[in-house]
């Protein structure tokens, strides 16, 4: 059975269009029902890295929303502590620099200006996180294990690369190293999503789904709690989870919650009415 893509998935393939068009969300959550903790909410998600730490970086860089004058000040205050936190200015450049290269795909221009940062500052890490990214698509998957411990090194409270790295071992199949990784996550970051959910991807994947069962379920918590996205992605797998337990209705009801985002795709659709059927 062929499982849809996940919303992580899209990350490898970023696009302007693809996120332009979800800029809008990304200004609610600034300027919607949070208060005066909204900045404190889009620094989470910021922190949650994949594809929201993208989409975030990709809207304060280019800015692709009209912003009243207080929101533009709230964005530059943002850009100066959040997307590339140095006291160096040339580190800032070349950082922001990379990021636009990243976007383009030209990882050779971005890898050269992360060195650049990371030796003018080199305790920035974000740009270490963003280097790794880089050698992680150009399959230079040493130097980029590399990379995510040194910025483990540098904030070992820091979740972002613990996930990172997580992904990466996941890639290479250490599956037992990924799992450990996340559970240090999870040791000082309790109420953080991606790493029951990474877990219990790791569980779904060597087939074990009662496990991958209870570790969905805390992620989808822990979704709904902050109201991210990625709880589609959480219903996805753990639909299958319970398919693969012929579990039906349990399947059925977590796969018809991720169809709301995945309106387009033709598997969920085909196994949602093979359930439906069984469940008559």
């Amino acid at each position: 059975m062929k499982i849809a893509w996940s919303l992580r998935s899209f990350h490898a393939i970023f696009t302007p269009i693809r996120y332009a068009a979800r800029a809008a969300q990304v200004k609610r959550m600034l300027y919607g029902p949070f208060g005066q903790e909204s900045l404190l909410y889009f620094h989470q998600l910021y922190n949650d890295g994949g594809i929201m730490r993208s989409l975030i970086v990709y809207f304060l860089l280019f800015n692709i929303i009209i912003l009243s004058s207080q929101e533009i000040n709230d964005i530059t205050l943002i850009k100066e502590k959040m997307v590339a936190p140095t006291i160096y200015e040339e580190a800032r450049i070349n950082y922001n620099n990379g990021n636009e290269y990243l976007q383009k795909d030209d990882l050779i221009n971005a890898e050269k200006c992360f060195l650049k940062a990371i030796e003018i500052d080199p305790q920035f890490i974000d740009a270490f996180d963003h280097l790794g990214l880089v050698y992680r698509r150009q399959n230079r998957y040493l130097e980029a294990e590399a990379i995510y411990r040194k910025s483990i090194e540098l904030n070992p409270k820091n979740s972002v690369p613990y996930i990172n790295l997580s992904v990466l071992l996941k890639i290479q199949n250490r599956f037992e190293e990924a799992r450990q990784t996340y559970l240090k996550v999870i040791e000082f970051e309790p109420d953080n999503p991606e790493p029951y959910y990474g877990i219990g991807w790791l569980y779904f994947h060597t087939r074990m789904y009662k496990e991958s069962i209870a570790y969905l379920n805390t992620a989808i918590e822990k979704y709904i709690s902050i109201e991210s996205i990625y709880v589609y992605d959480a219903f996805h797998l753990l639909g299958y989870s319970y398919y693969y337990l012929n579990e039906w209705e349990q399947s059925l009801k977590c796969l018809t919650i991720a169809k709301e985002y995945y309106k387009d795709d033709k598997s969920i659709e085909k196994i949602i009415k093979e359930l439906s059927s069984k469940i008559e």
